[in-house]
């Protein structure tokens, strides 16, 4: 928690003649090296004491709100929490891949595939003539 220093009885009183004075509170807060909000509740309380008892107010205000937002993120992690743990879930990516070839490389796929169809043709030949399937020229 923050340490703040505590306003002063003087403080209190010099504030409150500035505001009186005509000053802004955010002039006065200034002025006087205090937050614009305490200038907010000096402006509003009468006397020192009344400041006081609001300041407590609202320190016991805000530790209240505290609690209950406490509890309630207590009780939304007791309710979070699964009861069995689960087994690691496996996502799977799939991607498409585009390959662009150039000029170059079309030529060289073009001369590969006709060489292939070369050599089929001979193994074609070959088999044929080693099966007798082939004509006989008499």
């Amino acid at each position: 928690m923050a340490n703040w220093n505590k306003l002063t009885e003087g403080q209190f009183k010099a504030i409150k003649t500035l505001l009186r004075g005509g000053a802004t509170q955010k002039e006065a807060a200034e002025y006087m090296q205090v937050s614009t909000n305490t200038a907010f509740w000096v402006d509003k309380a009468e006397t020192f004491e009344e400041y006081q008892h609001m300041n407590a107010a609202r320190h016991l205000e805000h530790k209240r709100v505290a609690a209950i937002k406490a509890k309630e993120a207590e009780k939304t992690a007791a309710q979070a929490t699964p009861a069995q743990p689960t087994a690691p879930q496996v996502v799977e990516y799939r991607q498409n891949v585009t390959i662009q070839a150039t000029h170059y490389m079309m030529k060289k796929l073009e001369e590969t595939n006709s060489l292939l169809k070369l050599i089929s043709n001979k193994l074609a030949f070959i088999v044929d003539e080693l099966c007798g399937t082939g004509k006989k020229e008499g």
